[in-house]
């Protein structure tokens, strides 16, 4: 994930976020200073107030609804609500400025929810008045029995909100507002039985799971949760966590595994709240529930050929085909979309979901591209993509060219995202080579240290990840970047230091300087990038002491990085 990618996020385009990079967004949030100051400044904007729920609007949506059988009276089941959201005008540097209702304390909720809109045709529960008992199953047996189970449906899907240890008010109503988002589209899906919310908490009571360490929302599906999902025969289970804002993990119900392409995250919502981004999720995983690989690629490969659908339609069906799987005729339309849209954003994604695909015809397209596209994030896609071609004639000389006469010599973002000329060259170099090359940059004292880290921060704009770990390059290498960081001022680049620093192996003439930024550091991503190293030094008195000073910290971020 890089500043591009989360930026579309935030304009409301979450569907052309790379798929390889969804696994890295925490890595680029916690190390990026622009995008957390984006996250900064939502945080401070001032709250408003939740509108009151009209009166008859209970009565006037029960009276839409067909008959159904008697259902107990709807519980509440969470303890934030999210207010709205206000577009307060001009964006702020790259996201909409939005407000969020602070969430009131927790026993007037309880009181005073709201009823929801109507369920979908996702053939979920209802949203007006959620029984207890599990759809498909007797009533009296779900409130008196959680412990029933029932066979398991392929395409039923629970839906689960796991905050974080670590998360505040304010980011378990973000999530929140997410989750029920995403309940919703999934239940506009045609074929899924979406369960969530009040349906889910009788099987919740006696889990043990209320909330989780950093991380294991995304990775991991807790035994607990794979009970709830086994009692309600469900196949998989759609986890929302509060990490960087929202992000959502479909498992295995069964095996606890990850679904392979389900995986996505945002820190900000769209300017629609969190609608976009849920019906962008809801199609993937409805199209991996409901139908086979070949079929969803198929289906892809025809919008792609429809000339009639839009750009940005045929682009983001790109996204759904495979490297290999990509035929003459669709890797034509591609290149055509790609060197005719009009819009920046749809070219530089089509050269990016074309990295990796071996067509010749796509050589002078995207040499061309880089050459002569007038927006700089263009041309570094097209740099990254021609690394598939190195070994063509021209393609060589024409990326080391743009490594030294490209007018882009500075990104917009200083700790991530690429400028074109870090991108051809970093494309210049071979995969055989390109352990060396990172070496060789990283002890390069006469570059800049943001270059010298670059490719040490843990993210891949290419799929070639490189870590500082003593396998890859030593311990000379880690005092290298810890001398950097030391020295650094500007706390974009010494957190970058400190972030490369945590996957090397563990140095006790470090913890002075870690020790004084967790514990003073003005920068909170400062803060929480050191206390990422020091969580390797639990052994050392003093560091275990000053981690359980640091889950205080103001910071969500440094409570995050400091939960064991």
């Amino acid at each position: 994930m890089n500043c591009q990618d989360i930026n579309q996020l935030f304009d409301a385009n979450a569907e052309d976020l790379p798929r390889a990079q969804r696994d890295v967004i925490d890595r680029h949030l916690a190390s990026c200073h622009a995008c957390s100051e984006d996250w900064a400044n939502w945080r401070e904007i001032a709250s408003v107030s939740i509108p009151a729920t009209p009166v008859a609007l209970r009565a006037r949506i029960a009276a839409a609804l067909p008959v159904q059988r008697d259902v107990p009276a709807r519980r509440a089941f969470r303890p934030f609500v999210v207010g709205g959201l206000l577009l307060v005008g001009a964006a702020l540097a790259a996201s909409v400025a939005l407000k969020l209702a602070q969430p009131p304390a927790a026993p007037a909720l309880a009181q005073s929810l709201p009823p929801t809109a109507p369920a979908g045709r996702g053939g979920g529960e209802s949203a007006i008045s959620r029984p207890s008992a599990v759809p498909g199953l007797p009533a009296e047996s779900s409130t008196k029995d959680a412990g029933v189970e029932v066979p398991m449906d392929a395409h039923r899907i629970v839906v689960l909100k796991r905050p974080e240890t670590a998360a505040d008010a304010l980011a378990i109503a973000i999530a929140t507002q997410c989750h029920d988002a995403i309940v919703r589209r999934l239940r506009g899906v045609a074929g899924l039985k979406v369960t969530a919310d009040s349906a889910v908490s009788p099987y919740e009571g006696n889990s043990g799971v209320t909330r989780l360490a950093p991380g294991v929302a995304r990775f991991t599906l807790p035994p607990a949760d794979r009970e709830i999902a086994r009692k309600l025969g469900a196949a998989n289970v759609v986890v929302v966590s509060t990490e960087n804002g929202c992000h959502v993990t479909e498992f295995n119900g069964q095996t606890g595994g990850i679904v392979t392409g389900a995986m996505s995250g945002s820190l900000n919502p769209p300017a629609d709240g969190w609608d976009s981004f849920a019906v962008m999720l809801a199609q993937k995983i409805g199209d991996m529930t409901l139908k086979d690989l070949p079929t969803v690629v198929e289906e892809a490969k025809a919008v792609v050929l429809n000339t009639a659908l839009s750009e940005r339609e045929r682009t983001e069906a790109l996204w759904k085909i495979d490297s290999s799987a990509f035929d003459k005729e669709v890797v034509g339309a591609a290149a055509q979309i790609g060197t005719k849209s009009a819009n920046a954003d749809v070219r530089g994604s089509v050269w990016a979901v074309l990295r990796g695909v071996d067509d010749q015809s796509l050589i002078q397209p995207l040499l061309q591209a880089l050459a002569n596209d007038p927006d700089a994030s263009v041309r570094m896609q097209a740099a990254l993509t021609l690394n598939t071609f190195l070994d063509r004639p021209g393609v060589h000389e024409a990326l080391q060219r743009a490594a030294a006469e490209d007018p882009s010599k500075e990104p917009e973002v200083p700790c991530c995202i690429l400028s074109v000329r870090d991108a051809a060259e970093r494309a210049s170099i071979a995969d055989k080579d390109f352990r060396g090359w990172v070496l060789r940059t990283l002890l390069d004292e006469s570059l800049p240290a943001r270059s010298r880290l670059l490719s040490l921060q843990g993210f891949s704009p290419d799929q070639r990840f490189m870590s500082l770990t003593t396998a890859d390059f030593g311990t000379e290498a880690a005092g290298v970047v810890f001398a950097i960081g030391r020295n650094e001022k500007d706390p974009r680049v010494r957190r970058m230091a400190w972030n490369a620093l945590w996957r090397a192996k563990p140095d006790e003439a470090f913890l002075p300087v870690l020790l004084s930024d967790l514990n003073g550091h003005p920068d909170e991503y400062v803060r929480a990038e050191a206390a990422k190293v020091l969580a390797r030094y639990t052994g050392n008195t003093e560091v275990r002491a000053a981690l359980q000073q640091a889950l205080n910290d103001a910071s969500m971020a440094v409570r995050r990085a400091a939960t064991p």
